[in-house]
């Protein structure tokens, strides 16, 4: 039987709850399913790649060592996106970052393959990480399978609770400049006035960093403020 070992090392750290961790998860679960592979779990420092036909790494951390330099299966990465060699101004990794990633990059050299989510991706991975582009192929994310319409009642009783207009475009994750943010603020003055904007994330409260006052300027810009709700906690 063919064996596939999986770095699930995003599971044990900060990762978990995020979006590389929802990704190994989810991967891990689907893949144990199939009857033709042995699948076995393992982070990155109690890994035993001799005993794998495939090691696959589904999260590449591009300023920190998450990719072996000697191999001893064929390998498989997962690389998500390279926004902040993109965006290096907002994005600063310092020279232990810098020295990291060009560790990284020759553990890349070694790999058999990288899978990432889009051709956007693909093509920043074969300019910034200069791997080649036959090594690369994209598989677009797929969305959770226990996602599913509430019950009535249950979207009456959130509705009440946050107080949400009747229609509404929902943005769910962090404030980071590559989030685009300020554009999609902008976006809602070009739609009809009875559609709003929720955001909900932990970061969404008045505070001093960049990326939260690009935000207040560009609410005041596109005269927009009552059309924007920000919900910091969500509890049902």
């Amino acid at each position: 039987m063919f064996k596939l070992l999986i770095d699930t090392s995003p599971l044990l750290n900060g990762h978990s709850h995020r979006g590389v961790g929802q990704y190994t998860r989810l991967l891990t679960q689907e893949l144990e399913k199939n009857p033709d592979l042995a699948v076995f779990r393992s982070d990155r420092f109690s890994a035993t790649p001799c005993e794998a036909d495939i090691i696959h790494y589904p999260f590449f951390d591009l300023f920190s060592p998450s990719l072996p330099l000697w191999k001893k299966a064929k390998t498989v990465v997962t690389i998500h996106d390279v926004i902040p060699l993109k965006f290096l101004d907002y994005y600063s990794a310092g020279k232990r970052g810098m020295l990291s990633l060009w560790r990284q990059k020759m553990a890349l050299k070694s790999v058999s393959a990288v899978i990432t989510d889009s051709l956007a991706s693909a093509a920043d991975i074969i300019k910034f990480l200069h791997v080649a582009s036959e090594k690369v192929t994209v598989i677009p994310l797929a969305a959770n399978p226990l996602l599913q319409p509430a019950e009535l009642s249950i979207q009456r009783r959130v509705r009440n609770k946050y107080h949400l207009p009747d229609k509404f475009l929902l943005y769910v994750g962090d404030i980071n400049y590559n989030k685009n943010l300020p554009q999609l603020i902008k976006m809602l003055k070009f739609l009809p006035d009875e559609i709003h904007l929720v955001c909900m994330g932990k970061n969404f409260y008045p505070h001093d960093i960049p990326e939260w006052r690009w935000i207040e300027s560009q609410l005041a810009l596109s005269n927009v403020t009552d059309r924007v709700q920000f919900i910091t906690n969500l509890d049902t």
